[in-house]
């Protein structure tokens, strides 16, 4: 089973998109391994309107970025025609 279809499998099992919402570290535990500078940026997508990150070579921005793009549809679209 590839990671897409794990994390949708997780998330499928009832969970409370709310908890997720709130705290984006559990979301991003399940893709595995992660750096606590991702959940800072994650916590500041969810509480500013705009965040900029200054980063270097090889720190995991595209990592970061499709973690927090994939977090933040499923806890924001919309399901089955509801907020």
């Amino acid at each position: 089973m590839d990671l897409a279809n794990l994390v949708a499998e997780k998330l499928q099992q009832g969970v409370d998109l709310e908890e997720y919402k709130r705290d984006p570290a559990k979301y991003l535990a399940l893709f595995g391994k992660y750096w606590g500078k991702q959940v800072d940026i994650m916590e500041s997508v969810r509480d500013h309107k705009i965040t900029l990150v200054r980063s270097a070579n090889d720190t995991g921005k595209t990592y970061t970025a499709a973690a927090t793009i994939l977090w933040f549809l499923d806890v924001y679209r919309r399901k089955n025609g509801r907020n």
